[in-house]
């Protein structure tokens, strides 16, 4: 656990809706932050498929349901912490599938300023 208090992003200027909004204004081919990757990820889109609104970027044609990034956003406010076990156990029934929808979903949280990356598994609001 980290030392000294994490400023919660639950505030009325940051909810999960001007989030979004800044999400969705990032445009596509913006780079996302990772930094123990070699391969450039960029924003590749946002789409539906059927009624489940999907965000993919560049890397193996990665896609991921917006539901995930809305629950790493209330994670990260509730606790101001964002933690790769965390995830596990929330989208993936605490199998290890890699870290890229992770740090993906921690990039992100960098580019619209609301988080930043502690350590390798570990983002926290700022």
């Amino acid at each position: 656990m980290l030392s000294g208090p994490h400023r919660m992003i639950h505030s009325e200027s940051m909810t999960w809706e001007v989030a979004y909004q800044a999400l969705k204004c990032l445009p596509i081919g913006t780079s996302i932050p990772k930094v123990e990757s070699t391969r450039n990820h960029q924003i590749k889109d946002w789409s539906f498929k059927g009624t489940k609104e999907s965000f993919s970027y560049t890397v193996a044609s990665k896609s991921m349901r917006v539901s995930w990034i809305r629950g790493c956003f209330e994670e990260l406010g509730k606790t101001g912490e964002l933690r790769t076990a965390w995830f596990r156990d929330r989208f993936y029934d605490g199998e290890d599938h890699g870290g890229r929808n992770f740090t993906t979903i921690g990039g992100l949280f960098i580019l619209i300023g609301i988080a930043k990356r502690a350590r390798k598994g570990l983002f926290v609001s700022i």
